[in-house]
C-alpha cells in the first residue's frame, strides 16, 4: 500500500488533521500525488490566507530586496485564483492581509492591487472567522460598499481607515468575541479642508472616538469578551467609558496600555480606573491588564473597591505578569 492511499483510507478529519503539520511546499507536493489528496491540499492551503509582512513567505537562499512589490505580488495573484475559481472562497477560515500605498513603488513592473478587487474578494469569504487587516497612513484605502465576514470571531486591526471602513468589517458579524487594536490605528480625518490637494497626504484622526461612538448607537460587538487596545493617544476617556459600558456585560479579559488616552489627558492610573470601571457592573470580567503601570499606584482600598464591581475577577497585572490582586 502506498503512503498516499494509506492516507486516503484514514478518517477525513484526521487527514485534514495531518495537512495542518505540512509547510506550503510539502502540500504543493501533496497536490501533484493524486487528485483527491490535491482537493485535500487546496483545504489546507486556502484555509489561512496570509498575504501581510507580518507573515512572510518563508526564507530562500536569497533576499528579497523589494518585499513590498514581492507582498504585491502574492496578493495579486490570489486575486486571479479566487476569479477563476470562486469556489475556493469557501475553504478560507483566516486572512492577514496588508494593504500597501499604491504610490510608493520599487520598480517600474511593480503589481498594482485594486482595492475594490480585494473587498469584493472578501466578500465571498463568508466562513471566514479570523482578520488581521493592516492599511497603510499615507494612503486612503477604498472603503468597501458592503458588510463582509459575518462569522467573524477573532479581528486584529492595524493603520489608518476611512469612515465606516470598520463598520462593515467588526459590526457585521454577531459572534465576533475577540479584538485587538494595534498601535497606530485610527480613522482619517474626513474635514481635510476646502484647499486640500488631491495629492497631498490625508491628515489621520488621533481618535478612534467615532467608530467607538457608532458601535454604541449601533449596538455591535454584542458577544466581545476579549479586547486589547495597543493605540496610545488615540482614544478620549469620555468615549472610551461609553464604549465600556456597552461591552461591560460580556467582556471577560480587558488588556489595556497606560497612555491609551489622547494627549492633554491623564494617563491610565487609578484615578482614571475608578471612572472606567468603578461605576459600572462588569459581571463576567476575570482578567484585568494595564500595560505601563506600575503595580503601587493601585491601592486596596481601589482593587477591593474593583472586586466588588467585577465578582469573578481573579487577575489584574500589568505586561510583566505581576500580579496585583
Amino acid at each position: 500500500m502506498t503512503a498516499a492511499r494509506a492516507l486516503s483510507q484514514l478518517p477525513y478529519d484526521v487527514q485534514e488533521e495531518v495537512t495542518t503539520y505540512l509547510p506550503s511546499g510539502d502540500l504543493f507536493s501533496l497536490a501533484l500525488a493524486s487528485k483527491y489528496l490535491a482537493e485535500l491540499a487546496i483545504r489546507a492551503l486556502y484555509s489561512h490566507v496570509s498575504l501581510h509582512s507580518r507573515y512572510p513567505q518563508s526564507p530562500g537562499p536569497l533576499i528579497d530586496l523589494r518585499p513590498n512589490a514581492t507582498l504585491r505580488m502574492r496578493q495579486f495573484s490570489f486575486l486571479s485564483a479566487l476569479s477563476r475559481r470562486p469556489e475556493y472562497a469557501r475553504l478560507i477560515r483566516s486572512i492577514a492581509f496588508e494593504f500597501t500605498d499604491p504610490r510608493i513603488s520599487q520598480c517600474v513592473g511593480d503589481w498594482i492591487v485594486p482595492e475594490e478587487l480585494v473587498w469584493r474578494a472578501f466578500a465571498k469569504c463568508e466562513r471566514v472567522t479570523s482578520i488581521d487587516i493592516k492599511a497603510p497612513a499615507t494612503h486612503r484605502v477604498t472603503p468597501p460598499d458592503r458588510p463582509l465576514f459575518p462569522n467573524l470571531r477573532r479581528a486584529r486591526i492595524e493603520g489608518f481607515f476611512q469612515e465606516a471602513t470598520l463598520d462593515c468589517i467588526l459590526h457585521t458579524s454577531p459572534v465576533l468575541q475577540e479584538l485587538h487594536f494595534m498601535p497606530q490605528t485610527a480613522e482619517f480625518d474626513n474635514d481635510v479642508g476646502m484647499n486640500a490637494l488631491p495629492w497631498h497626504n490625508p491628515s489621520p484622526s488621533p481618535t478612534l472616538d467615532p467608530f467607538l461612538q457608532r458601535t454604541v448607537f449601533a449596538g455591535a460587538l454584542p458577544s466581545l469578551c476579549i479586547l486589547q487596545v495597543d493605540s496610545p493617544y488615540q482614544i478620549t476617556s469620555g468615549a472610551f467609558q461609553l464604549f465600556l459600558g456597552h461591552i461591560s456585560p460580556h467582556i471577560q479579559i480587558l488588556n489595556l496600555t497606560a497612555d491609551l488616552f489622547s494627549h492633554g489627558e491623564n494617563a491610565l492610573d487609578e484615578a482614571a480606573l475608578r471612572l472606567l470601571l468603578d461605576e459600572t457592573h462588569w459581571p463576567q470580567l476575570t482578567h484585568l491588564i494595564i500595560r505601563g503601570i506600575a503595580p503601587t499606584l493601585l491601592s486596596p482600598y481601589f482593587i477591593a473597591t474593583l472586586r466588588r464591581s467585577c465578582p469573578r475577577l481573579i487577575y489584574i497585572g500589568d505586561a510583566n505578569n505581576q500580579m496585583i490582586i
